[in-house]
């Protein structure tokens, strides 16, 4: 049986002491050694960090224009399947593959402009790397840790009527989600905190649904004190029922801090000493106003995830469907190092925050990887010297080296894999390449969240008509991507596009 429970895995894991990575090129999908484990699970594996578009999709859906820093890759990523051919042998897979198309450049002014027109292949060719995450891992017979969690809510008055119902709707669902073996406390927080309900079994469901039902907004917000004291009831319930339990705080909250510790430096420093003994954040983000620097110290934290509660809808597949997973981490401090082939530089880096650039090497760093319905992906855009020459087959784009550490047993995994390109997709004239459908998807949906991103940043400079131009294009662009695809996996990408462009064409 594939559990996540240290018990029952403790034979599995001594199997599984290597990486399986794949090189992708022109040649298809070769498979690298792997050393034991069970065959491939049909679960998947997403970096931390935000987990969902949902704030976006809520206020673009509202006729709002989101601001610039509302958009996060990461979130849009993680929202989609994009799995890599080949299966997974290992409790953690990372594997590569490579597209090959042009960089949507910000339109210059607000000159002629067609969307309908716009030829993508006018524009620089970029070479895009996806690097997919993978798990051996099986929903039927998957079984998350028993869990030791602080439940901290933000009870201020910004959080008055809509705000409170959907965090005290979440919180009753993931009420119905605890059993005998899980410990949780609630803290409620204002302008100070207030222990609701200490370290208390999961299987007291009737205890735990009247604490959660009690809470009522009201004053001002401090965040820091109620995280403060859910940690301690963390330690608190270590104490009092002994045994293999994993720790995790969950904040409710808008995020919009107004006494104590305000800044982000101090929750960042909080979470890391927290981090630092192995407890997670989980944090759940409610009301269409909600402040977006904590999903940044959150993306850049070990343990660290974010989910924006949209609606009921949300909260029940938050609940239902990926409550047992986003608890459930798989690997801490994953860190790729990029070799570059010749004439090859990193543009940029896309679904995670934390990457460095050097002459000959890159490094990109993921604080956490955590068992998801979905594989996910991180996408790296490389650029190629125009005079770069073209020799005959494949041109080698990368090299990776990985490491990272399990989070089950601490132990520290290296791997390594190539991705390479055909060169013909550089001559001119050529179409674009793509290994796999799954990297177009996520090139498409890369190209999506900039555009738009583009058209808010203009927006709010009050450059009103290249913010239409800049819509008009992610929308044309859109569509395509997914009339090529032809699965619908874009549909919803389709539909949020147009209607920002809709938007922007009524505010001119």
């Amino acid at each position: 049986m594939i559990q996540c429970r240290r018990a029952r895995l403790a034979t599995l894991l001594a199997l599984v002491v290597a990486l399986a990575l794949t090189s992708a090129g022109c040649g298809g999908f070769d498979t690298a050694s792997s050393f034991g484990g069970p065959p491939s699970g049909n679960l998947g594996a997403t970096p931390g960090g935000a987990q969902d578009f949902r704030q976006v999709r809520a206020s673009i859906a509202r006729g709002q224009v989101p601001a610039a820093d509302a958009y996060y890759v990461e979130g849009l990523l993680s929202e989609h399947d994009l799995p890599l051919g080949g299966g997974c042998n290992d409790l953690l897979c990372v594997r590569l593959a490579t597209s090959v198309a042009p960089l949507d450049a910000p339109i210059a002014d607000a000159g002629a402009f067609d969307p309908q027109t716009y030829d993508r292949r006018q524009a620089e060719r970029l070479t895009y790397v996806q690097v997919g995450f993978s798990t051996s891992l099986d929903a039927a017979t998957f079984e998350r840790d028993a869990l030791n969690i602080a439940l901290v809510v933000d009870v201020s008055g910004s959080m008055r009527v809509d705000k409170m119902e959907a965090t005290k709707t979440a919180l009753q669902a993931l009420r119905s989600k605890l059993t005998a073996n899980d410990v949780v406390s609630l803290v409620k927080f204002n302008d100070g905190a207030t222990l609701v309900l200490p370290p208390t079994r999961g299987d007291d469901q009737e205890t735990i649904r009247r604490a959660i039902a009690s809470l009522h907004a009201g004053g001002s917000t401090d965040i820091a004190a109620g995280m403060v004291l859910g940690y301690q009831q963390i330690e608190a319930a270590a104490r009092t029922f002994p045994g293999a339990r994993s720790k995790r705080l969950m904040l409710f909250t808008d995020a919009m801090p107004n006494v104590g510790s305000t800044t982000s430096q101090s929750f960042s420093a909080l979470v890391a000493t927290a981090a630092a003994d192995r407890i997670g954040l989980t944090a759940f983000g409610v009301g269409i106003d909600f402040n977006h620097e904590l999903v940044d110290m959150i993306s850049n934290l070990r343990g660290g995830n974010y989910f924006y509660l949209a609606n009921e809808d949300a909260i029940a597949t938050i609940f239902d469907k990926d409550f047992d997973y986003l608890v459930t981490p798989l690997a801490y401090d994953l860190e790729l190092t990029l070799s570059l082939g010749d004439g090859y530089r990193v543009a940029a880096v896309y679904g995670v925050k934390a990457w460095t650039q050097g002459e000959d090497k890159n490094t990109i760093r993921v604080p956490s990887v955590f068992v998801s319905r979905n594989r996910g992906a991180i996408v790296v855009a490389l650029a190629r010297d125009t005079d770069a020459p073209l020799a005959p087959g494949n041109l080698s784009c990368l090299h990776a080296s990985l490491r990272y550490e399990r989070a089950d047993d601490g132990r520290v995994i290296t791997g390594s894999a190539s991705a390479s390109a055909p060169a013909a997709a550089y001559q001119r004239g050529s179409e674009a390449h793509h290994d796999q459908l799954s990297v177009r998807k996520a090139v498409a949906l890369v190209d999506l969240v900039e555009g738009m991103r583009r058209a808010s940043t203009a927006y709010y400079s009050g450059k009103r008509v290249l913010a239409q131009l800049e819509a008009d294009r992610a929308y044309a662009q859109i569509r395509a991507e997914a009339t090529a695809v032809g699965d619908g996996s874009l549909d919803g990408e389709v539909t949020m596009a147009g209607q920002l462009a809709q938007t922007l064409r009524g505010g001119l």
